[in-house]
């Protein structure tokens, strides 16, 4: 669970300072300050200073503070404020999106020490891995089949591309629609049905795996975007197509495809057991990063689902979150934003109409002047027209 830095839950390793990172710093007397960036995935090594305390604070972003008086019993705070450390106390900082920004200042040697007394891998480190596939069945049923259940010592993995079946998986259901995912664990009974009157179309994927965490499948009915779909539509022609090596990228593929799934959920997972204000600084990150990168992309056909994908949450958590924060949906948002720079770029001149319609992907100009009416009340012309006059 990740807590708020109060001063009550972070008295074991320091104390918070409400007057900031400078007064902090003066107070300590720190010699060494620093801003660093941090886009590290896991904690690898901790630091240690064992002669002063040592001060904290986020310049940019959302970070994860982990300390502990061991290398071994972690504690992790949402890092949203100055923080002092006490002398002897590990520490370490991750973002929880991709990057985050912080200022560090000490007095005194600060050390590196390997996490949970493990020495620092050298190069990268697989935490999942595919490793050999048994069977790849693209699958038509017709309406109200029954499968009777079956359980194995592999992973089995069912995506629908068409209609809606029923999952059973350790006595608990889940209904699949078309673009979802479901995985069963090893050794886990399960059995799939259809009583929706219409027949089903799936993909089935049998394979071993080696994973760190294989609890963040299980019973869960993950979402597909294009990101994914694609990711599937690429492991079935490589399975039609059988050349050299196809077999290796079918693997790199699903390994692709199952990564996508569990950064969705293991964020959703890490925002969840948050605290109430923890989560709410999150979820401002969470749509600061969005609009980023639909401000960044404008020229770009922009999907939310895209959108999601970069954070990573889910489409429909993004949705939620956006419109509580901004009272708009992310659509509306792109497509404001879009009308907004097509306004600019009208005021600047140097484009007609029918180039920002392509530039800002309207499709045609017809549907780009009549969702700039609708934005601003005027035609693209009268808007132009009217700027002309404001200049002269």
């Amino acid at each position: 669970m990740v807590l708020n830095v109060s001063g009550t839950a972070f008295a074991e390793f320091g104390r918070v300072d409400e007057k900031g990172f400078d007064h902090a710093t003066a107070e300590i007397g720190a010699v060494l300050i620093r801003q660093r960036e941090v886009s590290d995935k896991q904690v690898r090594v901790l630091f240690v200073n064992s002669e002063e305390k040592t001060a904290l604070d986020i310049l940019d972003g959302t970070a994860v503070l982990f300390v502990g008086r061991d290398e071994k019993n972690l504690v992790a705070f949402l890092l949203d404020k100055a923080v002092v450390l006490n002398r002897d106390i590990y520490y370490f900082v991750l973002p929880l999106l991709s990057r985050a920004k912080i200022s560090v200042a000490s007095k005194g040697k600060t050390c590196r020490v390997p996490a949970a007394g493990q020495k620092k891998p050298i190069g990268i480190e697989s935490m999942l891995s595919p490793e050999r596939i048994y069977t790849l069945f693209y699958q038509q049923k017709n309406a109200l089949f029954r499968f009777k259940g079956e359980s194995h010592s592999f992973w089995e993995l069912t995506y629908v591309e068409l209609g809606e079946m029923v999952n059973e998986a350790s006595g608990k259901e889940a209904v699949l629609s078309e673009g979802d995912v479901m995985l069963f664990l090893p050794e886990e009974y399960h059995r799939q049905y259809s009583d929706s009157g219409a027949p089903v179309r799936y993909i089935t994927i049998t394979f071993d795996m080696q994973i760190d965490e294989p609890s963040l499948f299980a019973g869960k009915v993950f979402h597909t975007g294009p990101q994914e779909r694609e990711l599937i539509s690429k492991i079935l022609e490589e399975q039609e197509e059988s050349l050299i090596y196809g077999g290796d990228l079918i693997l790199c593929y699903l390994k692709e495809l199952l990564i996508g799934l569990i950064r969705t959920e293991k964020m959703e997972r890490y925002i969840q057991s948050a605290d109430q204000t923890s989560r709410q600084t999150i979820e401002h990150d969470i749509v600061r990063a969005a609009c980023a990168y639909i401000q960044k992309n404008l020229y770009t056909p922009l999907t939310v689902s895209e959108v999601a994908h970069t954070i990573p949450v889910s489409e429909g958590y993004l949705s939620s979150v956006f419109r509580k924060k901004t009272g708009m949906t992310p659509i509306r948002y792109i497509k404001k934003t879009k009308l907004d720079h097509a306004a600019e770029l009208i005021r600047r001149g140097g484009h007609t109409f029918t180039q920002i319609a392509e530039l800002l992907g309207f499709g045609s100009v017809h549907y780009f002047s009549s969702q700039f009416k609708k934005e601003f009340g005027v035609t693209p012309t009268e808007y132009s027209n009217f700027n002309n006059m404001e200049r002269k």
